[in-house]
C-alpha cells in the first residue's frame, strides 16, 4: 500500500513544527511496514504511483490540493479533518465539495462530524457514516519520562509549550498571571516568530521568573514536561491540543480550557478555565500547583495512566492502518 499525504508544512520544519505535522509524522511512524507513506513536500507526486491520498485538515488550502490529485488520479481521498468551527482557508462551499468527495473523514472527537455538517451546511447524518474515529495521541514511551536535568531546571516550573499564537492566548494568561502577582517559574516553549510571542517577551521584561525559550526540538519537549510541575495550554479551542496529551503522559498537572473537545479527552483528570477568561486559568494553575507541590516529585500518575492506555500514537497508528484498508 502507498499513500501521499498532503499539508501545509515541509516534513522537514524542525523545531517549529505545528501539531498537524507532528501528527502526521507520528502516525507515519506508527504504521506497519507493508504501509509506504510519501509525502507531497518530498517528492514531485506527478511521477509517483500510490493507491490513496491522504489530506491533513480540511480548511486548508492543501486540502483542495490533495482533493485534485485524488480526482485526476482516481484515487480515493480520506481527511484527517482536524477542523476549528467557523474557521476557513478555502470557501465554504468547496470544503463542503471536499467532504463529501472523500471517502472517509478521519476525526478525532465524536461531536466533529456535527460541527462540521453544522460549518458546511451539509447533512449530519451523512458525515458521521463516512467518519472513522483516530484519535490524538501522545508518544508512549514518554509515559512518566524522568526529566534531564542537563536540559531542563533542577526546581519545578509551570511549562507553556505548543504553538504561539492568538487562539492559543498565551500572552493573556501571562499578563493575568502578572496581575495576580503569582510568581511561580514560567518557561515559554513555541514558535517564537509570532506577535503573541513578541507580547510575552514585552510581559517577561523585567520578570526573571518568566522565560523564553523559543523553539525547541520535539525530542526535548519530552524533557521539559518530565520536570515541569504544571503545564498551562490556554486555548481557545484545541481538538484536543497535542500539548495537553504529552504533558499528561509525563505525570503533568495540566490546566486547559474547559471545552467539549479536550473534555472528551482529559475529564476529571485535568483542571480548567474558561475560553477567553484568562483569571480563570491562572486559578486553576494555583490549584493545579498547590496539588502537584503536595507530593512533589511524584508525579500523576491517574493522568499519565489514562492517557498511555486510551490515547497513544501506537494505537492511532494500528487504527489508521485498519482505516487506510477500509478505504482501498
Amino acid at each position: 500500500m502507498r499513500v501521499l499525504t498532503v499539508n501545509r508544512t515541509p516534513y522537514e520544519k524542525g523545531a517549529h513544527q505545528g501539531g498537524d505535522e507532528t501528527q502526521r509524522k507520528m502516525l507515519r511512524q506508527h504504521l506497519p511496514p507493508d504501509v509506504e507513506v510519501i509525502h507531497c513536500h518530498d517528492v514531485d507526486w506527478r511521477r509517483e504511483q500510490f493507491q490513496l491520498v491522504h489530506a491533513f485538515n480540511i480548511i486548508l488550502q492543501e486540502a483542495d490540493q490533495a482533493a485534485q490529485i485524488a480526482k485526476e488520479r482516481g484515487v480515493p481521498l480520506v481527511i484527517q479533518t482536524i477542523h476549528s468551527p467557523g474557521i476557513f482557508f478555502i470557501s465554504r462551499e468547496r470544503c463542503a465539495e471536499i467532504a463529501l468527495q472523500a471517502r472517509f473523514l478521519f476525526i478525532n472527537i465524536h461531536r466533529e462530524p456535527f460541527e462540521l455538517a453544522y460549518d458546511l451546511g451539509l447533512p449530519a447524518d451523512v458525515l458521521e457514516a463516512k467518519s472513522i474515529w483516530i484519535p490524538t495521541g501522545a508518544p508512549a514511551d514518554w509515559y512518566l519520562a524522568q526529566p534531564d536535568y542537563g536540559v531542563v531546571p533542577h526546581e519545578p516550573y509551570v511549562i507553556l509549550a505548543a504553538r504561539y499564537e492568538d487562539r492559543k492566548a498565551q500572552d493573556k494568561f501571562l499578563q493575568a498571571m502578572v496581575d495576580a502577582d503569582l510568581k511561580f517559574p514560567i518557561y515559554c516553549i513555541g514558535d517564537c516568530r509570532h506577535p503573541v510571542y513578541a507580547r510575552c517577551e514585552q510581559i517577561a521584561e523585567g520578570r526573571p521568573w518568566i522565560h523564553l525559550m523559543g523553539a525547541r526540538p520535539h525530542s526535548e519537549i519530552m524533557h521539559w514536561f518530565a520536570g515541569a510541575a504544571v503545564s498551562v495550554l490556554p486555548t481557545h479551542y484545541d481538538n484536543p491540543g497535542l500539548t495537553n496529551l504529552e504533558a499528561g503522559i509525563t505525570g503533568c498537572e495540566v490546566v486547559t480550557t474547559d471545552i467539549p473537545a479536550i473534555q472528551e479527552y482529559l475529564g476529571d483528570y485535568a483542571h480548567y478555565g474558561r475560553a477567553g477568561y484568562p483569571e480563570t486559568h491562572v486559578v486553576a494553575t494555583r490549584t493545579a500547583w498547590e496539588v502537584a507541590m503536595s507530593r512533589w516529585p511524584r508525579r500523576n500518575e491517574s493522568l499519565a495512566r489514562h492517557i498511555r492506555d486510551n490515547f497513544t500514537w501506537k494505537r492511532a497508528g494500528k487504527l489508521l492502518y485498519d482505516a487506510y484498508q477500509k478505504a482501498l
